[in-house]
């Protein structure tokens, strides 16, 4: 993953592993699932890796999906031989909501996409850990970030878009006030020529936590779960509170 949005970790509880059963619930007189599964069963990587008197030590990196049945409404179509269009069944049948993570014990949880509440639930019942959005002060993180060409924008996120398009803000140029202030306090900024690792990034954090990489202009490679965490952690989790 290299996009996701920052949930805030406020209590710990005991973590996941891929040994907890899942849980149940009944709908319609259906036994519904979900679970919390780790590509592996252990640590994806480390944060601050160190060896220390022969001792490794770092923050781990757990990386998954959060799984969840639904019950969702179907209907079976077809046209008959005057064709007309005809329904041979209807009825609910079993979906699996799948959502992916990666999570910083103790720290934070990156889903891939903002509002996802459902998954969020899932994720806090199976580890004990109680989960919230992120916000991110934008303007503090530009401003800790002077030396990158900077665009304050305005407007719907644009979550998962390669170069979002919203009202922009010229340099030296004043947008009215009812611009600068969203009713919603959704806002984005993109980034570019941020210097980071080595790295040339372009990007975006949106106000409602939301935070992509979208390349490096150093063509260092893809940008890997471990480093895009690193930045989150590094670079974005200062400027992020939990949301009121």
């Amino acid at each position: 993953m290299k996009s996701g949005a920052v949930n805030l970790i406020t209590e710990s509880g005991q973590g996941v592993s891929n040994e907890t059963p899942p849980l149940e619930r009944s709908e319609q007189e259906e036994t519904l699932r979900s679970s919390v599964h780790l590509t592996n069963d252990h640590a994806q990587g480390t944060l601050d890796f160190a060896v220390e008197d022969g001792e490794m030590s770092g923050t781990a990196i757990q990386e998954g999906d959060i799984l969840r049945e639904e019950l969702v409404e179907f209907k079976r179509n077809r046209l008959d031989q005057d064709g007309q269009l005809i329904t041979d069944k209807e009825g609910t049948e079993r979906s699996v909501e799948e959502t992916q993570f990666i999570y910083v014990p103790s720290r934070i949880l990156i889903t891939a996409r903002t509002g996802c509440d459902t998954a969020r639930s899932v994720f806090e019942s199976v580890s004990g850990a109680n989960v919230e959005p992120g916000r991110i002060d934008i303007s503090s993180f530009d401003k800790a970030h002077p030396e990158a060409e900077s665009r304050l924008e305005w407007g719907d996120d644009k979550e998962g878009e390669y170069g979002p398009v919203c009202l922009v803000a010229g340099e030296g140029q004043n947008l009215p006030e009812d611009r600068r202030i969203d009713p919603d306090g959704r806002a984005q900024f993109t980034f570019d020529h941020l210097g980071w690792e080595n790295r040339d990034l372009y990007g975006t954090v949106t106000a409602t936590g939301y935070v992509e990489l979208y390349r490096d202009h150093n063509d260092r490679g893809r940008v890997g779960t471990e480093e895009y965490t690193r930045f989150v952690m590094n670079e974005v989790l200062p400027h992020t509170s939990v949301a009121e």
